[in-house]
């Protein structure tokens, strides 16, 4: 049986897919959520907020969303104290997949409002 991390194929992409719809909620509202946040809404799976499977399954979003064409939706996800931003692997997957990163804060903020917009922009056309 494929097992990703503790769980089987299947409970991570049922995982995923929660995840995603979780994301899609806090794009369409213009918002953004926390680590501890989103963990906290997953009810399909038991995922921590700080932890590899949380860093790759948002990472496997941020892959599908650039394959597609839209901006990271995981730039939604940040820290809920400290710097108050995204963590280390979405600079990471964002470097990976082509965009500027040499300034963390201006490659946060292009994605959030490009996030915010695509999602924003597919409500209004409902």
């Amino acid at each position: 049986m494929e097992m990703k991390f503790h769980y089987t194929k299947d409970e991570w992409d049922r995982g995923k897919a929660e995840m995603r719809r979780i994301l899609e909620g806090v794009a369409a509202r213009k918002d953004v959520t926390t680590y501890s946040e989103l963990a906290s809404k997953m009810t399909t799976i038991h995922i921590e907020a700080y932890g590899r499977p949380m860093d790759y399954m948002l990472g496997e979003i941020a892959v599908e969303d650039d394959a597609s064409g839209r901006g990271l939706m995981t730039a939604l996800v940040k820290h809920k104290t400290g710097d108050m931003a995204p963590g280390v692997g979405f600079y990471t997957i964002a470097e990976q997949l082509g965009r500027d990163t040499s300034d963390r804060d201006i490659c946060w903020i292009t994605e959030l409002k490009r996030v915010h917009n695509d999602w924003a922009n597919a409500q209004e056309t409902k």
